[in-house]
């Protein structure tokens, strides 16, 4: 096992932290372990329940946004593999590191995140609790383009999820036009293609 992964994942850009996320999530796979770097300790138990390694890899992360991110990427794989009980409480771990995170914006973003793939995770039914304190945290936001692209990022989030009721909610809040039309032609959209025609061209119509 040589998961010497170097801890700084500390950019403020989401994007760049889920790439990383996603780059650490293969090494989750491939050598059983994820984030930070190896200590001997885990080594010895990799083999034999490399999720469990990668969790405590996950905690040598030292940027909130890139650690919770990728405990929920371990929440996933838990519930792939049919530790369901398991996988709730990370995700509950996922939850409370992303409460750490100072800035209001990423906080809501992350947690926006989390609420999208709870169902992922076996945890969909704390999908609404999830996302209703994201949505508290982003109406902390006092730029107003900052705070309109959060709320549209996480209503783009909740609808890719299938979340179109929670992303309908969250483009009601949005008073940019344009941003608000971009999230409802989304929900839309998502509407369709899950053979719900009715309320996709309702949607679409207003």
């Amino acid at each position: 096992y040589q998961c010497d992964w170097s801890s700084d994942v500390c950019s403020s850009d989401l994007a760049s932290e889920k790439t990383e996320v996603s780059a650490i999530a293969a090494v989750m796979e491939d050598r059983g372990a994820a984030g930070g770097k190896i200590t001997p300790e885990m080594k010895v138990n990799a083999e034999k329940n490399p999720l469990s390694c990668a969790l405590l890899a996950a905690k040598t992360v030292k940027s909130p946004s890139a650690e919770a991110l990728t405990i929920l990427e371990i929440a996933v794989r838990y519930a792939a593999a049919e530790r369901k009980d398991e996988a709730d409480e990370i995700i509950s771990q996922a939850v409370r590191v992303a409460e750490t995170i100072e800035s209001a914006s990423p906080k809501a973003l992350v947690l926006a995140e989390i609420a999208g793939r709870c169902g992922e995770a076996g945890g969909g039914n704390r999908t609404p609790e999830i996302m209703s304190r994201a949505l508290e945290e982003a109406q902390t936001i006092e730029d107003p383009l900052n705070k309109t692209t959060t709320l549209a990022y996480m209503a783009v989030i909740s609808a890719e999820a299938g979340q179109c009721s929670e992303s309908l909610q969250i483009a009601q809040t949005i008073t940019n036009p344009i941003s608000k039309a971009n999230v409802l032609a989304a929900t839309a959209c998502k509407y369709a293609k899950m053979g719900q025609y009715d309320y996709a061209r309702q949607i679409a119509a207003t």
